[in-house]
């Protein structure tokens, strides 16, 4: 069960129809402000019960993790509002939902990518 629970975990972190995935080894154009748009773009957050934030190490908070990866997550939980401000600030998305939500948008990603015959044309 926690081998399923940490791998649901993560792909809610990083696997969605609307998150941007550059392959490895991309270069970052703008510096260190590239760097910080590229990993909001590249993941997610999920909201869950404070109880299974702790059961998940905090990577509820994907995008904070990926900001700041040495924060504990009892810190990625008090920078988030900032960081959702200053996203919101530059237009930028702050992706979030419900555990339930975005698994399922990450199992349905998933899905569409192993059997691409199965979707119809022009929603890939």
């Amino acid at each position: 069960m926690r081998d399923y629970y940490s791998a649901a975990s993560i792909f809610c972190g990083h696997i969605g129809p609307d998150i941007d995935g550059n392959p490895h080894g991309t270069r970052v154009v703008g510096g260190k402000g590239g760097w910080y748009a590229m990993q909001l773009e590249e993941t997610q957050n999920f909201e869950v019960p404070y109880f299974m934030s702790v059961l998940c190490g905090g990577l509820d908070y994907q995008i904070e993790h990926h900001l700041f990866p040495k924060l504990p997550p009892e810190r990625l939980r008090e920078v988030a509002p900032e960081v959702r401000r200053i996203a919101a600030e530059h237009a930028m998305k702050y992706r979030t939902g419900s555990w339930g939500s975005v698994l399922g948008r990450a199992l349905r990603q998933i899905w569409d990518l192993s059997f691409p015959s199965a979707v119809p044309a022009g929603q890939h």
